[in-house]
């Protein structure tokens, strides 16, 4: 599902998507979903819990330096 709408709406960032439990020991993610923004030279940036829409997630990947719509 996520995957046919990236497909039908690109994104200019990197999206990683996981069905593994991985991800969330060592970003200590308790709620999902939680968007993790990490930074051009791989350092963490920000990250926004729970399904908050674009907006704010918008602004901080702008505030990474990433080119977003």
């Amino acid at each position: 599902m996520v995957e046919k709408y990236l497909a039908a709406h690109p994104k200019p960032f990197p999206v990683v998507l996981t069905t593994e439990n991985e991800l969330p020991r060592p970003y200590q993610i308790r709620v999902f979903p939680t968007y993790v923004i990490v930074g051009q030279d791989g350092t963490f940036e920000a990250a926004v819990e729970g399904d908050r829409g674009f907006g704010d997630l918008k602004g901080l990947l702008k505030k990474s330096g990433l080119d977003v719509d």
